[in-house]
């Protein structure tokens, strides 16, 4: 994983699409908890990582659903029973 990431880079809970093609994982790069993706074919051409969430509350922990076409994760965000 180091020669997709490099050494720097902080990644926690990767786990691999069922195709073994793309790698889900949550960093702090950005300052909290988000949910990113790296296809491994354009990680190794130098290809940059996707960012998938951005908000304030943390994201973790993310799965690949059985089949592989959604991504499942824990999130700490607050929402009031209006939706917003």
């Amino acid at each position: 994983m180091a020669e997709l990431m490099g050494d720097e880079d902080q990644i926690y809970a990767p786990e691999w699409s069922p195709d073994g093609g793309d790698l889900v994982f949550f960093s702090q790069r950005d300052g909290n908890d988000e949910i990113y993706l790296i296809d491994a074919q354009a990680a190794r051409a130098g290809e940059s990582v996707l960012r998938l969430t951005e908000n304030e509350a943390n994201d973790f922990v993310p799965t690949w659903s059985p089949e592989g076409s959604r991504i499942l994760f824990v999130s700490r965000r607050v929402e009031t029973a209006t939706g917003r």
